[in-house]
């Protein structure tokens, strides 16, 4: 009495996980766990071009107990100010402005390339989950910020330690947590994801 959703579900999965087993090791011959519901009941389509494949195996567990979804966690707007106030270089203050004000994922901001950057047109041609392009405005102020970077040579918007190749995930995430730490931030709080989902909450 009194747990939480995601913990009965967990306990839930776990011991129907124990008692599918001894169905398959023979030891039972059913599972007195109920499998909870899942879509319509509808019978899973069979696979193959010509559907010549059996059906894949549903998987087991799931959840009996609806659990409220949480909203994605976001930062503050006098937050988003002192993390801002606090970027020294072009660089650092790019990435942050791309995420912060164009919503762009830390993938998508460490792929971007010198040529995906349209000053007279205000834009970024941004490369998203799936290989499908997007365009996203261009502010003043990350144009301002990105405008001494495009003066260099090579591919990559943000190169890493290796001008031939484009900065790396951990990189990326060691700029964003030592600048946290500059901001007097928890760097725990702050992640490329949590910039990303504040771009999100402000502009609703």
């Amino acid at each position: 009495a009194g747990a939480a959703p995601a913990s009965i579900n967990r306990r839930v999965a776990s011991t129907r996980a124990f008692f599918e087993y001894l169905v398959m090791t023979g030891l039972r011959e059913d599972n007195p766990v109920p499998a909870p519901r899942r879509g319509q009941g509808l019978r899973p389509k069979a696979r193959g071009v010509l559907g010549h494949l059996a059906p894949s195996r549903p998987r087991r567990g799931g959840r009996l107990v609806r659990e409220q979804r949480r909203l994605p966690e976001s930062l503050e707007a006098a937050d988003v100010s002192a993390f801002l106030v606090d970027l020294c270089t072009h660089r650092d203050r790019a990435i942050a402005l791309a995420m912060v004000l164009g919503g762009l994922r830390a993938g998508e901001v460490r792929s971007l390339r010198l040529a995906d950057v349209d000053q007279a047109r205000r834009q970024l041609r941004v490369v998203g989950k799936g290989g499908r392009e997007r365009i996203v405005p261009l502010s003043d102020a990350a144009r301002e910020a990105a405008a001494p970077l495009l003066a260099a040579s090579g591919r990559w918007l943000f190169p890493g330690r290796d001008p031939r190749q484009a900065m790396t995930r951990q990189g990326f995430a060691l700029v964003v947590k030592q600048v946290a730490l500059a901001a007097g931030l928890d760097p725990a709080r702050v992640s490329p994801h949590v910039l990303r989902h504040s771009f999100a909450s402000h502009l609703l």
